[in-house]
């Protein structure tokens, strides 16, 4: 799906802006709380294509009893993988 207008690149810019104000290491351990939360969840939707997505995908099946819990391919399959 194109996008439209700056919304890429307001997410670029929020991300700057978090950096100068609080510094990388409280990005960095907000994202590292981001992905304990979402490990909480009992069902996943998202796109394998996403490193993100990859890495949740593998610590909920291999360092979490919660492998057999549902995930939803979102998206094209075979662009996903």
């Amino acid at each position: 799906v194109p996008r439209e207008g700056t919304h890429g690149d307001a997410g670029v810019a929020q991300f700057a802006a978090n950096i100068e104000q609080f510094g990388a290491a409280f990005d960095m351990l907000n994202s590292l709380l981001n992905l304990v939360l979402a490990l909480e969840c009992d069902a996943w939707v998202g796109q394998h294509g996403s490193n993100w997505i990859r890495l949740t995908n593998e610590l909920r099946s291999i360092w979490l009893p919660k492998a057999s819990h549902m995930f939803i391919e979102a998206g094209d399959w075979e662009e996903g993988w």
